[in-house]
């Protein structure tokens, strides 16, 4: 086992520990301050509130989705707390 699996496996216990029966709203804070937005949400339409806290905790996080229909994670634009893509879009 690497220096960093053993580092991440012992941040992982802890996390289980100091999260036993926290909010979905204080274990998306502590993903944030440990991995400080390195990270990546993965829902499907379905977890629209997912979403919605995850972009309250860091507006702009990365959210990859995926359909019943597929088994890969789709990426999207990131989002905003009000839902919306932050791509821009342009009209030709």
């Amino acid at each position: 086992m690497s220096a960093r699996e053993a580092e991440l496996r012992a941040l992982a216990d802890r996390g289980a520990a100091e999260l036993d029966g926290a909010t979905a709203a204080e274990l998306l804070a502590w993903v944030d301050t440990h991995f400080a937005g390195d990270y990546v949400v993965a829902a499907n339409m379905a977890d629209a509130v997912l979403i919605d806290l995850a972009t309250t905790v860091r507006p702009g996080v990365d959210v990859y989705s995926s359909t019943p229909a597929t088994t890969s994670p789709k990426p999207s634009a990131p989002v905003t707390r009000s839902g919306l893509s932050t791509a821009s879009t342009s009209s030709t």
